[in-house]
């Protein structure tokens, strides 16, 4: 049991970080929807990359993903960005720890 909670927290945290705070940034939207001025996930999620470690990419896929979604992207499109949005991170988590 005690394996499946460590998962839980390590996928679903980053996933509801990602979310809620994307949620957040697309409240400071002023012009459209998908593009804010500001972007707290990718920071906060950068963070949980470089404290947690890059096995949480999954938690960060979904939380992108998810996010995408609520706004009326089609999902093939909010897959496409969620993905995007988790090779940026990871990219830059694997550069500052170099």
């Amino acid at each position: 049991m005690r394996g499946v909670e460590i998962r839980l927290v390590r996928f679903g945290l980053p996933a509801l970080v990602y979310f809620v705070t994307a949620k957040l940034g697309f409240l400071l939207a002023t012009i459209d929807i998908n593009t804010p001025p500001l972007w707290p996930p990718s920071g906060l999620s950068l963070a949980l990359l470089l404290m947690l470690g890059p096995e949480i990419w999954p938690g960060i896929c979904l939380g992108a993903t998810l996010a995408t979604l609520s706004t009326g992207v089609p999902l093939l499109a909010a897959a496409a960005i969620g993905i995007g949005n988790t090779i940026e991170l990871a990219i830059a988590a694997y550069l500052l720890r170099r």
